[in-house]
């Protein structure tokens, strides 16, 4: 396989200052040696910038949330730069290899789709997928008004039905008629067959 072609040319000042961490995290990673780190192939130097640099903003952002960076934190930040870091990796392989077979690219394909989900994973293990709990939370959103329901299909139909139903029966109480339901005129209509059954039956002989 051809390496990928470039150099590390073009990365930014600014981005190469974002990958440094505070000077206490600086410490603690340290210490505990977590760094984000490996060799990279010629011409890929810039994007273990930026890992470094994604690690830093998500420091960053946990400190800006009120959270304590400990070593958990630091390691979660850490692994989910390292996975940022192997996904842009091979975005560049991807794009660049002008001797990939079709296996090889859906290969590559699936190492970026599952490098973006770790990535993912680690951040919400650091808790940066749910706003902070404060009174004052800016991600909280009230709603100033009550839920509607929707009408369901067929239901406009229906309300007419039984509006028309109800104002015929409003009609016939006024008028001194009773119109009774269905379900119960055929009750009444069985009770007057089975009695007519019981009735003794007299009749002329000839």
């Amino acid at each position: 396989m051809t390496p990928p072609k470039g150099n590390s040319k073009g990365v930014d000042t600014t981005t190469k200052a974002a990958g440094k961490l505070p000077p206490g995290v600086q410490k603690l990673a340290t210490v505990a040696g977590i760094a984000v780190g490996g060799k990279l192939p010629p011409g890929c130097r810039y994007i273990g910038i930026k890992a470094r640099a994604y690690q830093s903003l998500l420091i960053a952002a946990l400190e800006a949330s009120g959270r304590e960076v400990d070593i958990a934190a630091l390691s979660f930040a850490n692994t989910a730069a390292q996975f940022h870091r192997h996904a842009k990796f091979c975005e560049r392989v991807l794009a660049e290899s002008e001797d990939l077979t079709p296996g090889e690219k859906l290969a590559y394909s699936r190492e970026i789709a599952k490098a973006a989900a770790e990535r993912d994973r680690n951040v919400r293990c650091m808790g940066l997928a749910v706003p902070p709990p404060t009174d004052d939370d800016p991600w909280t959103i009230e709603a100033d008004y009550e839920p509607v329901a929707l009408p369901m299909p067929g239901d406009d139909e229906a309300g007419e039905q039984d509006e028309a139903g109800d104002d015929a029966s409003e009609q016939a109480a006024a008028d001194g008629f009773s119109i009774e339901p269905a379900a119960a005129a055929d009750a009444d209509a069985a009770d007057n067959d089975t009695a007519a059954a019981d009735e003794p039956h007299t009749g002329s002989e000839g």
